[in-house]
């Protein structure tokens, strides 16, 4: 059984979603994720911190 490189997978994932081409996930790039775990791990960590520096909406819709 061969292992997919995790690089392989980031590289993958970024051409799936093109909102990780973005400045936040840039460092990303970077790291050395050692399995898939990590790599998913890294990206909903990044993107949570995204979404706390731009900030959570303030305001609700009321559906009736």
């Amino acid at each position: 059984m061969s292992s997919v490189p995790i690089k392989n997978v980031y590289n993958m994932i970024v051409y799936a979603f093109e909102i990780l081409k973005t400045k936040e996930y840039e460092r990303l790039s970077k790291e050395d994720c050692e399995d898939i775990y990590d790599l998913l791990a890294s990206l909903l960590l990044c993107g949570t911190q995204a979404l706390i520096k731009r900030g959570f909406l303030k305001s609700y819709l009321i559906q009736s």
